[in-house]
């Protein structure tokens, strides 16, 4: 193993440098005062002389627009992509005054070409995540030091994959939605790598329960090291990176890029990108001894909140002890035993919020109890977790509530049913407007089923509800499912599929389209359909998938319409919007994660999925949440103000 040179190193140490060996930093190697970001730029354990820094800003006036140079005084020139100053000798560069920034610019410091040794570096470009514009408008004493390398870039190009196209390309729309994605995304680099040393890390800072996936993000870098530390863009290792790391086909042409492409299909070229490293020093470790399945990245969370909901700040609300909630960097927000109040007063069965931001649950009846019916109520709670539907809120023929969603106007629709067996409940839908008041002709019937087990809304105010109904027969339960359509009104308007015995419907999510998908558990193998907003089977629909997409618990849908579940396979599944399975067979897996429940997208492109458990000691297991950084479209959150917007399946 050959260490990192600190971003302090001596430039009298330069030769050392060379050869692996790190010195601690001298008096006259710190930054000094006045200077606002200063730090050195290396490839592998290399020090890159004459790279052009640039420090930019995500732009948003578009997707696809290049990113806004904010460096624009004390420049050493100007190019294309804007002001840039040099690195020097060791690596090292200083941006002074040169560049002011507005507070909500989301910013990056952006490095390319250079020189090591006689070495002309014409593919090497890197990329370091500085995050929010402090108020005064410069880094001095937010981020004065930097370490621009190899992990930098991977956790740039995850973090930032969702908005990216290239190094020079982050962008977005300018709603509010947008830009509270960008900002997170942003934010999600700092769980990664440490920004003063450019240092994958362990686990995410300030405590907050993550483990991060070192050794996988230093192989990432080393495979990247290997081509910036080759003879040029024309080297083995250059050409096997571009060749295997495509976007649509198209091969890139710098090391940044491949970064973010390799972000944008984590399941492509593994293997081929892996045998780069063949015959090659590993320049960062510890790193991964055999290829992975995949090149998705993972933060392993330790806390596990079920019936996951995003809300508009990216914010992840869900059931555990109460209602519980974090922030979109796994801070805890609520209590550690969660809020409860309105009705609740323990485990939630269902968690969905409203347009307005306030978080709506579903509360568990007691089964042993005689006095259950006393628990079929639903909560109301506001956005900083206050209780307001007093005892909770009643009626409208409520009977074993279980399934929730909100559609675009704000009513909240529960199916009922969730009886202690699948026999019993009532088999209808209640419905409650924004003051908790039952809607008129509430409950409506949702089929001749008894158990309602899905609900979902679509952006023309419809709502798509699965329900079942289990009979013994001998020694065996056959199970009868049903998907109906409801109006907004109530009514039924659609079953296209409906009394089966040969499937049983689960999983739901609503397309761009107002499609519905949903996986069915069928005899004798499961597969994946989608259902048009007329009612009827999309073309080749039902798609066999693959072995993780046959076992979908739930799904989303991403900004790009692409269909992602929660696999019953110990994975997390991806399909294009026309049935292509995108993910590899067993989905993206992550090691130890088994058995995941729940799923939702943030705004940010992180797919997070909870309700999933590891192998402890001794045979013991571990609940888990996981957060694949940056591996979706971004979305509209919460769910039901992409309905009000009509932005189902669509970009913020």
């Amino acid at each position: 193993m050959r260490l990192h040179p600190s971003v302090f190193l001596p430039l009298s140490s330069l030769a050392f440098a060379l050869t692996g060996c790190a010195f601690g930093p001298s008096a006259s190697s710190l930054p000094q005062p006045g200077v606002a970001i200063s730090g050195t730029v290396f490839g592998g354990q290399q020090p890159i002389v004459g790279s052009h820094i640039y420090v930019l800003a995500a732009n948003t006036t578009g997707y696809g627009n290049a990113s806004r140079s904010l460096l624009t005084n004390g420049v050493a020139g100007t190019d294309a992509i804007g002001g840039y100053v040099l690195s020097g000798a060791g690596g090292s560069f200083s941006v002074t005054g040169g560049y002011t920034c507005s507070p909500g610019d989301q910013v990056y410091l952006y490095a390319a070409g250079g020189t090591v040794g006689t070495v002309t570096l014409s593919a090497a470009t890197l990329m370091a995540v500085l995050g929010s514009c402090p108020t005064g408008g410069t880094f001095a004493l937010t981020n004065p030091i930097v370490g621009i390398n190899e992990v930098s870039t991977v956790a740039a190009a995850y973090s930032l994959a969702g908005y990216a196209t290239d190094g020079t390309h982050v962008s977005s729309s300018g709603t509010t939605q947008a830009l509270t994605g960008v900002k997170n995304a942003f934010a999600t680099a700092a769980n990664l790598v440490d920004l003063r040393s450019a240092s994958a890390l362990t686990v995410t800072p300030g405590n907050t329960g993550g483990t991060v996936p070192q050794a996988e993000i230093n192989t990432l870098a080393n495979i990247l090291a290997a081509c910036i530390n080759s003879t040029g863009a024309s080297s083995s290792a250059c050409s096997s990176l571009f060749s295997n790391a495509l976007s649509a086909g198209t091969r890139p042409s710098d090391t940044a890029t491949a970064a973010i492409n390799i972000a944008h299909n984590p399941g492509a070229n593994v293997s081929n990108l892996f045998t780069i490293l063949n015959g090659i020093g590993a320049a960062f470790s510890p790193s991964l001894s055999a290829a992975p399945h995949d090149f998705s990245l993972a933060i392993v969370w330790s806390f596990i909140p079920n019936q996951i909901a995003i809300d508009a700040s990216g914010n992840i609300w869900g059931s555990s002890v109460g209602l519980m909630e974090y922030s979109n960097t796994g801070i805890l927000l609520s209590p550690s035993t969660g809020f409860i109040g309105g009705g609740l007063t323990s485990y939630p069965t269902a968690v969905a919020i409203d347009p307005a931001g306030s978080v709506w649950t579903t509360n568990p009846p007691n089964y042993a109890l005689s006095n259950a019916p006393a628990y079929n109520l639903i909560s109301k709670f506001n956005s900083d977790g206050t209780s307001v539907s007093g005892r909770g809120f009643t009626g409208g023929g409520l009977n074993y509530p279980g399934v929730l969603t909100i559609d675009g106007s704000g009513n909240v629709w529960v199916g009922n049913g969730d009886g202690p067996n699948l026999s019993a409940g009532a088999g209808t839908v209640s419905a409650f407007n924004t003051a908790g008041v039952p809607l008129r002709n509430s409950p409506f019937a949702a089929g001749d089923l008894t158990t309602v087990n899905g609900i979902a809304a679509d952006s023309t105010g419809s709502i798509w509800v699965s329900s079942l109904t289990q009979t013994l027969s001998g020694f065996n339960y056959i199970t009868t499912s049903s998907l109906t359509k409801l109006s907004s009104a109530g009514a039924i308007v659609a079953t296209p599929l409906v009394n089966s015995t040969t499937y049983d419907y689960t999983a739901y999510a609503v397309d761009a389209s107002n499609s519905i998908w949903g996986s069915a558990f069928t005899s004798p193998s499961n597969e994946i359909f989608k259902v048009t907003s007329t009612g009827t089977q999309a073309t080749s629909s039902p798609f066999a998938g693959n072995s993780a997409l046959q076992q979908c618990l739930q799904m989303a849908v991403d900004g790009s319409g692409n269909v992602w579940c929660a696999s019953d396979d110990d994975s997390i599944a991806e399909i294009s919007n026309t049935g292509t399975p995108i993910s590899p067979d067993a989905g993206y897996t992550i090691p130890n994660f088994l058995g995941p429940q729940w799923l939702a997208i943030d705004s940010s492109g992180n797919v997070w999925s909870t309700g999933g458990y590891t192998s402890g000691v001794n045979g013991g297991i571990t609940g888990l949440t996981i957060e694949l950084v940056g591996a979706a479209a971004p979305v509209v959150t919460p769910t039901s103000l992409a309905i009000q917007l009509g932005k189902l399946g669509a970009r913020p």
